[in-house]
């Protein structure tokens, strides 16, 4: 049996093996720590040190939201506005264009120097004509016949020489070198320059590519169906095909894939552009109809002021001009105040805007008929594979006969 010195004993080393086991694996001392000292805080009124809480952090949701669906007008937009207007060019579409200037630089010199040749033979003839001088040395018989060969009538003069009047045909003989010597300063003056037959050489180039757009297809499928499109040049419109009504805002966009395919972007006309050009013109009128509106009203003020100025008064007129040099609240300048028969002539201003910003050019769209007569496979022309399609008989014979 123990004795109660020995149960004490025990009992103190149970309760201290307790107490370190809880301060060791429990938290127990820590809120014992923070009782006390929030206690301190309260009793003190100092706040300087301020309890500890612990938050509770929330789930963190995301928002997910929902994707912006892009109209179908505005598919291919924004590559269509930073996209360039320049053509693309193969390597002989380039040799073309230099052949065509190289042959119009050859017309163009033929040409001015057979109309030069011309003009200066006939300048040569009248030249000795009027060297002669007839009115002072006479009517010799041989500028007699010079002019009447220059004119064609020797059977008039065969006919009847007395009836012709030899100062009269050497005065249009006269009239016809000044009118010749005028076509040969104008044609001189009027060289068409190496610029110009580059352009017109570019411009013969670029109608030969875009008659080959006619057979370049686009396939779009649209909200209303599949659309097939090319370019006509010869009807300069857009052509397609389809099963179904397609408006005009999706036509748009279909030819704007096909300018962005073929790198034709000239060919397709932005409303947006032209929508503001036509503003931009609308404007400078508005502004030019304004400053003349004003010009005007400033100028007829003026005159209606110095006519006033300027105006004699009778002596019965005493009192009414008097009444008339009374200022008034109500009465305007006479400067401001306008006869009904001059704000007649004055130029009326629209203000509803007539025009509404109509554009000036547009891009066509011709419909060719349904899908199904859409043609996928071009017949070939066989005129232009095997050049004895287009032998006539006539050169069929010849050919036979040069066989021989």
């Amino acid at each position: 049996m123990y004795n109660i010195d020995q149960y004490f004993q025990i009992t103190y080393f149970i309760y201290i093996f307790l107490f370190y086991c809880l301060s060791v694996h429990t938290n127990i001392p820590k809120y014992i720590k923070k009782a006390i000292v929030y206690k301190y805080n309260l009793d003190e009124n100092d706040l300087l040190i301020e309890p500890v809480i612990e938050t509770i952090v929330e789930p963190v949701i995301k928002i997910t939201e929902e994707p912006v669906i892009e109209k179908y007008e505005d598919k291919y937009l924004k590559r269509f506005k930073e996209f360039t207007l320049d053509y693309h060019f193969t390597e002989e579409e380039i040799c073309l264009e230099e052949n065509k200037f190289i042959e119009l630089d050859r017309e163009q010199k033929e040409k001015w120097n057979k109309e030069m040749t011309q003009i200066q033979h006939v300048l040569n003839k009248i030249q000795k004509i009027i060297e002669f001088d007839p009115l002072v040395n006479g009517f010799n018989d041989e500028v007699i016949s010079k002019m009447i060969k220059y004119f064609g009538i020797e059977d008039l003069y065969e006919d009847d020489p007395k009836s012709l009047d030899f100062n009269e045909i050497y005065s249009d003989l006269k009239s016809d070198y000044e009118e010749y010597e005028g076509k040969r300063k104008e044609t001189e003056e009027n060289v068409i320059t190496e610029e110009e037959l580059k352009e017109q050489a570019h411009s013969f180039m670029l109608d030969k590519k875009l008659e080959g757009y006619i057979n370049n297809y686009v396939l779009e499928m649209t909200p209303l169906g599949n659309v097939y499109m090319r370019y006509n040049n010869s009807k300069k419109s857009f052509e397609y095909f389809s099963n179904n009504t397609i408006p005009y805002r999706y036509l748009e966009t279909i030819g704007r894939k096909y300018v962005l395919t073929f790198r034709c972007k000239s060919l397709f006309v932005d409303l947006e552009e032209e929508l503001n050009k036509a503003q931009e013109k609308e404007n400078e009128k508005e502004k030019e109809r304004e400053t003349e509106k004003n010009k005007q009203a400033l100028e007829m003020g003026d005159k209606i002021a110095s006519k006033t100025l300027t105006a004699k008064f009778k002596d019965y007129n005493k009192d009414k001009k008097m009444e008339m040099s009374r200022p008034s609240k109500n009465r305007q300048p006479s400067s401001m105040v306008l006869p009904p028969q001059i704000k007649a002539n004055l130029p009326v201003v629209n203000s509803t805007n007539e025009s509404h910003l109509l554009k000036e050019n547009a891009n066509r769209y011709t419909w060719e008929g349904r899908v199904a007569n859409f043609p996928i496979l071009k017949k070939v022309d066989r005129k232009t594979v095997d050049k004895k399609y287009a032998m006539s008989f006539a050169d069929f014979k010849q050919m036979q006969q040069n066989k021989k």
